[in-house]
């Protein structure tokens, strides 16, 4: 997981720069940026199937969040995009093995400035879908996937970056061997964004 948080770190080190470069300055028109940052994923997990149901109790793991924007300004203080944001963590699965988990959120996301330039504070919120993944465990099958809410406070310090606080809900669902099985997950991120406009 380490090898994978320092790959993600230098491609958003190198892109960004270049591509900020290569837009106005206006939060008008084409968005795009990403981010990385840390969190915490609380979740448990229900099987149910012939009339049984069993939960699990809630856990907490810290977690290495990544982060992808595309979308539109609307005007100066208004952007509305394709948000995603996925936390990444381990847990020991079943059979006494550490696996990295991806909770996932992909919303169709308004995001709101106090400002026209930086430096801003702002909030989004966004509705969408959300998935649960083993990204690297060969047998691991489909992503589960389920409804999906962000919402989120960030402050633009500078223009095209910012630091933000989001928080997320998930309900990932799937069917494995005749059992429904589902994860209600929250997320807790801070992140530092990059944003090109």
């Amino acid at each position: 997981m380490l090898r994978v948080a320092r790959a993600l770190l230098v491609l958003w080190t190198l892109a960004l720069p270049s591509s900020s470069l290569a837009f106005d300055g206006q939060r008008e028109g084409f968005v795009l940026g990403g981010g990385l940052g840390a969190g915490l994923v609380s979740f448990e997990q229900e099987i149910s199937g012939g009339g049984l149901t069993v939960s699990t109790e809630r856990q907490e793991e810290g977690a290495l969040a990544t982060g992808f924007v595309i979308g539109a300004g609307l005007n100066e203080t208004t952007v509305l995009a394709y948000s995603a944001r996925v936390s990444w963590f381990s847990i020991v699965n079943l059979r006494g093995d550490d696996v990295t988990v991806t909770h996932a959120l992909g919303t169709v996301a308004l995001t709101q400035y106090r400002r026209p330039v930086a430096p801003s504070f702002y909030y989004s919120m966004g509705v969408g879908f959300s998935t649960w993944d083993l990204p690297f465990e060969e047998d691991s099958g489909d992503p589960w996937i389920g409804l999906g809410l962000r919402g989120g406070v960030g402050y633009e310090f500078h223009s095209h970056f910012a630091v933000e606080l989001s928080l997320g809900w998930g309900e990932p669902s799937t069917e494995e061997g005749g059992f429904d099985v589902s994860s209600n997950a929250i997320s807790v991120n801070v992140v530092l964004v990059g944003l090109a406009y």
